[in-house]
């Protein structure tokens, strides 16, 4: 099977960080041959980012360059 054209998956990794959607990002990412680590790993590591983002209200396309996740209630 073909990888998706870059265009697509561009927009598909758009759309999962506007939504905060944790699955699409990692199938998006996995589609793509950009995981660098296993699925379960990568969603492991996504999933406290994608929950604080939530919680703040933070876009992730433009973070602010204060956002680090975990770390403000830890910090």
């Amino acid at each position: 099977m073909a990888a998706p054209h870059p265009d697509e998956l561009a927009l598909k990794l758009t759309r999962a960080l506007t939504d905060l959607d944790l699955d699409a990002l990692v199938a998006t990412l996995q589609a793509g041959g950009n995981l660098t680590r296993p699925p379960a790993q990568t969603r492991a590591n996504l999933k406290p980012i994608l929950e604080q983002a939530r919680t703040d209200h933070i876009n992730l396309l433009r973070p602010p360059p204060t956002f680090t996740p975990g770390c403000a209630r830890r910090c």
